[in-house]
């Protein structure tokens, strides 16, 4: 079996696209003597700003590697990074109030103090429409939306030919223009999988089960999961491989 992972693209333009793509279909035939592909992994970071122009960049690129290596709509596997949140839609949840003026009880994880003056009160459920952009095209590549409540941002994929089961996960689901290191799992979310995978008996006992996210385990810098708690879980449940 032929997995192709690739992360950390940061699509700009269509030429780009085209130009990485031409240099990637070259190394592939050539250098592996790989000319179809079973799955394709996207672990993150597909756009730079997550603009309409760069997932049309990352669409193209993705539509000529199922062209030519002849892959399916469900053979695609993508989960969202930390530049697949839109900054904009990201800012624009937060309502700034005076600090003098605002009467409500700090929360950490919903009211940011900006350099003591201004307080930022978040709304929930526009927060949520940050991931708005990736969501569209997510739907283009896999054809059906991906989830904007945390707690669903998990996503299935089963490849019955090959005994194969792979999940994706989202590690950015709490980040945003002023929590830049707050990366993590949603434990719900991974229960809600391992819910799913344990009722289903082809994705419980599927020989071979592949997880899937976008930050780093080890790293010297604060763009790390730094609770690992659930990779225990994982083992548990019979996940031999993470790809991040």
């Amino acid at each position: 079996m032929s997995i192709l992972h690739l992360s950390a693209l940061h699509f700009g333009t269509k030429n780009d696209a085209n130009r990485w793509y031409n240099q990637l279909a070259r190394d592939l035939h050539t250098d592996l003597n790989c000319n179809s592909l079973d799955a394709l992994v996207l672990s993150g970071d597909i756009a730079h700003n997550s603009t309409f122009e760069e997932y049309e960049a990352a669409r193209e690129f993705i539509m000529n590697l199922m062209i030519d290596f002849r892959l399916r709509w469900p053979e695609v596997v993508i989960v969202p990074g930390n530049h697949d949140f839109n900054l904009k839609r990201a800012k624009t949840a937060y309502t700034q109030t005076l600090r003098e003026d605002y009467h409500g009880l700090q929360d950490d994880s919903h009211i940011i103090d900006r350099e003591g003056d201004y307080v930022g009160v978040l709304d929930p459920e526009k927060y949520k429409q940050r991931f708005t952009d990736f969501r569209k095209f997510y739907k283009t590549i896999v054809k059906k939306p991906y989830p904007l409540e945390p707690e669903w941002q998990y996503t299935l994929h089963h490849f019955p030919e090959h005994d194969l089961l792979i999940l994706g996960l989202n590690s950015a689901w709490q980040l945003d223009h002023h929590y830049k290191s707050r990366i993590s799992i949603n434990p719900d979310a991974f229960s809600n999988a391992m819910a799913e995978i344990n009722e289903k008996y082809t994705y419980k006992h599927s020989r071979l089960k592949i997880t899937v996210w976008h930050h780093p385990l080890n790293s010297p810098f604060e763009d790390r999961i730094t609770d690992h708690g659930f990779m225990e879980q994982l083992a548990q449940n019979g996940f031999r491989l993470a790809l991040h």
